[in-house]
């Protein structure tokens, strides 16, 4: 037979134990709109609901941009990609290489859309490595 406060003790702990097994949260999106800039970070999201399309920042692949502080030949690019769905359906993966100082942001059309790269920051200094987690590019979605 338990006692009353082994009883207390046994619920105690069957609740904490259902608060810790929860599934996993869905990846958060941002909310974004045609036309307008937005950051995102790596493995980050934004949702544009008026097109339910989703651009996700999904890696650099390049960061050969002259470091602040040094003299360099060639002024370098740098690549971000982005994975792009529509109404859930992957629409593909897309790199959008910008070179510094171009007038241009880097752009790629798809599926009545183009998705213009038009910064990534943060810039590259010599003094230090950029890791992954810390780039931020800035997109811009427009209807064609």
């Amino acid at each position: 037979m338990i006692s009353k406060c082994g009883f207390v003790f046994a619920m105690a702990g069957m609740l904490f134990l259902s608060g810790c097994i929860q599934s996993v949260p869905e990846k958060m999106e941002k909310e974004a709109f045609l036309g307008e800039p937005f950051r995102l970070k790596i493995s980050e999201a934004a949702l544009i609901k008026s097109e339910n399309l989703t651009i996700e920042f999904t890696n650099v692949t390049e960061d050969s941009r002259c470091p602040s502080g040094s003299a360099c030949i060639w002024a370098g690019q740098v690549t971000a990609v982005a994975r792009v769905s529509k109404e859930g359906r992957a629409l593909g993966n897309y790199s959008l290489t910008r070179m510094p100082g171009a007038s241009l942001p880097a752009a790629i059309a798809f599926d009545r859309y183009s998705i213009s790269l038009t910064a990534i920051d943060p810039y590259p200094e010599t003094s230090r490595k950029i890791e992954k987690a810390e780039y931020v590019a800035t997109f811009v979605v427009s209807r064609e």
